[in-house]
């Protein structure tokens, strides 16, 4: 999920230290997005809110080895990884 969803992080800014955000996605089980919403913020609006564009702008994830997407995961992203 990671490797789809960080190429469309579109984020210019530098930040002090590497800032988490983590964001919990749901999914269809055609890996279609249902919702994408910040559970822990990085303290960094601009990053926050470029994450979750990103996870937007992915739709549809990927699915798992056996056809299905997962229902529900959380997913962490740092400007500097």
């Amino acid at each position: 999920m990671r490797r789809r969803v960080k190429p469309n992080i579109v984020f210019t800014e530098d930040v002090p230290g590497n800032p988490t955000a983590v964001v919990s996605v749901q999914l269809a089980p055609d890996g279609s997005l249902m919702s994408a919403r910040l559970s822990k913020s990085s303290g960094n609006s601009a990053w926050d809110n470029a994450v979750l564009r990103a996870v937007e702008r992915s739709d549809p994830l990927p699915r798992d080895e056996n056809g299905k997407a997962p229902a529900s995961f959380t997913i962490t992203f740092r400007p500097k990884d």
